[in-house]
């Protein structure tokens, strides 16, 4: 990028492509430019004296909410130049402020699961009635005593036992959050193992996220005793909430510690680990490379963009 333009750069690539700006080590900003890191984007723009705008190599970046993004681009006076040379592949070009080209390519969308699991008292129905309440557009709520919680009787009964029912629960829970709008977000608070989720959803293909609340016990038991459910405060609750523990840790599920939390710092909490409030996701993973075919559909991810790295034949190339 040419010199003194780091305002052109943190509105285009800050503000239009919502990625948000990092400081750059002290050794290093005393030359100016800008960096813009988001999970594993991350584009870092230096001073050049002799500049020249990259007109054919280029990034080209996986984006989620494709269109609302092209329209907010024209909003602000971009160009876009969409193509549709590639088949099955929506994608367009912009210039950034300095002549840059860059690439945007609409990521395949899935439906997005998400289940918020814990022992009763960790503040799970709270945080998710309170997100609920926010009304994000592509958040839908679901409970999982909502379908009937059957007497221990009538679990062995029908179902061979309380666990056994549990699966059975879930599954069906499964069944009907996958009836959500590709792109959209479910999710599921209840008390079910993490291991009969992942076996539910063993073989679909969606964004899966599990995340464990979790609290001190004198914080659970005084909250179960408060609102009228001092049954729950029991050592066989303790046993379940030291369950869900250990599968979190074998299945290195995000936690999150409710106990000195109120509903509102949990229902933020969940939407930082869960991506609700960006439309720009972070993947979980190390990003990796691979080479494809020029029109090679790349399957879809979590992250709400992605860069790929494109290499055109230049016939004039410097």
């Amino acid at each position: 990028m040419p010199a003194g333009r780091e305002q052109e750069a943190r509105r285009f690539y800050g503000e239009l492509l919502g990625i948000p700006e990092v400081s750059k080590p002290a050794e290093l900003a005393e030359r100016g430019g800008a960096w813009f890191e988001q999970g594993p984007l991350k584009v870092h723009l230096g001073v050049d004296g002799n500049f020249r705008p990259a007109r054919k190599a280029h990034p080209a970046f996986r984006v989620r909410e494709f269109s609302s993004l092209l329209a907010r681009l024209r909003a602000a006076g971009v160009s876009v130049t969409e193509d549709e040379i590639l088949p099955r592949v929506a994608r367009a070009y912009v210039d950034d402020p300095f002549g840059n080209r860059v690439e945007l390519i609409a990521a395949a969308t899935r439906a997005r699961l998400s289940f918020v699991v814990g022992a009763s008292g960790v503040g799970k129905t709270s945080a998710v009635r309170c997100l609920e309440a926010r009304a994000h557009e592509r958040l839908r709520c679901f409970y999982f005593d909502a379908i009937g919680v059957p007497s221990s009787a009538v679990m062995d009964r029908d179902f061979g036992g309380p666990e056994a029912w549990q699966a059975h629960a879930t599954r069906a829970w499964v069944d009907e959050m996958s009836k959500v709008a590709s792109g959209s977000l479910a999710l599921l608070d209840g008390q079910t193992r993490p291991s009969f989720v992942f076996a539910a959803l063993a073989d679909r293909d969606v964004d899966l996220n599990v995340v464990l609340l979790d609290c001190e016990r004198e914080a659970r038991e005084r909250r179960v005793i408060e609102r009228g459910q001092p049954e729950l405060a029991s050592p066989q609750m303790d046993s379940w909430a030291a369950y869900l523990r250990g599968q979190s840790d074998a299945l290195l599920l995000p936690r999150i510690d409710t106990t000195e939390l109120t509903v509102d710092g949990v229902a933020d909490a969940l939407e930082r680990c869960l991506r609700i409030s960006s439309a720009y996701d972070e993947c979980s993973e190390l990003m990796k490379l691979r080479t494809v075919e020029p029109n090679h559909e790349v399957p879809a991810t979590s992250v709400g963009m992605l860069p790929v790295l494109v290499i055109h034949r230049d016939e004039n190339f410097r």
